[in-house]
């Protein structure tokens, strides 16, 4: 998701002590699993993708949701890179990986030629897609704002998808929903930041997302219209994650990066998705990613494959093109296992 701007940040691993990442302790990775999903044939031109969100099918089978998807073909084994889609979709079946298609996924009829749709978070529940829609702004550092949020209806046998909410209240301030989470058959919780800041609130929305009402400082959700008094849960989570529950505990748990570039994760817990504790570090990537410039992003929790799997992607500050060729970790999801 972030090729397009990953040089403004090639400075950031200068800054990073290795007596940190050694006090904090190294992520596992989850070599098994990294084999079963991403060391294994890619069909189709597939050369890797980032944001990966996963879904069972049974028989072993899963759905993969990706954001931005590189295309291409392989030299003996280096990776040549060719081409760039928004979104794509995948299947895993008979340790073989293919994509449903070298084309844009989720994309709406009414964006101009200057935006784009990133896929955030995938309900699994009821098969809904949140993405952002984002459109170029030279005036920004990053070249692009964010305009607003939409959903899509995934249908998992065609993989055909209708938009079922163009807009989440864009006027409460929140924006960048970053994580839907099934509170019940008919509600969701939304997570989003505030005013393109780190500062994270949260919406109660219907089944339909056509009706949503943003969390105020009395703990009360207000209706969308009030745009004052909105609820920081918490800050300095940055902008892709996903909720974990644990099943004995009965706690919520969010991983995200500790800030953009950073090496080290970090976690808050909550016993009721309202009250959160504050960030702690958990596990920094390994020194190797660190030394080869690696930064990391968009964790996702991945329940469905193990209780405690996670992926997350990891790009590079310069050279992609030419680093993309021989760089095993470099921009497909790596498979860690985090136990909190």
């Amino acid at each position: 998701m972030f090729l397009q701007f990953v040089l403004l940040f090639s400075t950031l691993f200068a800054t990073i002590g290795a007596m940190d990442m050694i006090n904090t302790g190294v992520c596992a990775r989850n070599s098994e699993i990294q084999n079963k999903f991403f060391n294994i044939a890619f069909n189709d031109g597939f050369m890797g993708a980032d944001v990966a969100s996963s879904y069972s099918l049974g028989n072993g089978n899963y759905l993969w949701l990706y954001g931005d998807t590189v295309w291409g073909h392989f030299s003996g084994k280096e990776r040549i890179f060719s081409s760039m889609t928004r979104n794509s979709i995948g299947i895993v079946r008979d340790n073989t990986l293919h994509l449903i298609g070298n084309k844009t996924y989720f994309t709406t009829n009414d964006l101009t030629y200057e935006q784009w749709i990133w896929v955030a978070s995938f309900d699994t529940v009821n098969k809904y897609v949140l993405g952002w829609i984002m459109e170029i702004d030279h005036s920004s550092i990053l070249g692009f704002r964010f305009a607003r949020n939409v959903v899509f209806d995934l249908n998992i046998n065609d993989f055909s998808y209708d938009e079922v909410a163009i807009t989440l209240p864009f006027h409460n301030r929140i924006q960048w929903g970053a994580c839907v989470y099934r509170q019940s058959d008919t509600t969701a919780l939304v997570y989003g930041v505030i005013d393109q800041s780190t500062n994270v609130a949260v919406m109660l929305c219907d089944n339909s997302f056509s009706h949503c009402q943003v969390l105020n400082k009395n703990l009360e959700f207000s209706t969308p219209n009030n745009i004052d008094g909105v609820k920081v849960l918490f800050e300095g989570m940055y902008s892709e994650f996903s909720i974990r529950k644990d099943h004995h505990t009965g706690t919520f748990s969010i991983l995200s990066i500790e800030a953009f570039g950073s090496p080290f994760i970090t976690a808050i817990e909550s016993p009721d998705l309202i009250s959160w504790s504050e960030p702690r570090r958990v596990c920094a990537v390994d020194e190797e990613m660190s030394r080869l410039g690696m930064f990391c992003y968009a964790i996702k929790f991945h329940p469905e494959i193990s209780p405690f799997s996670y992926t997350v992607n990891c790009n590079v500050v310069s050279d992609f093109e030419e680093r993309i060729k021989t760089n095993p970790s470099l921009y497909i999801p790596q498979f860690l296992e985090i136990h909190l």
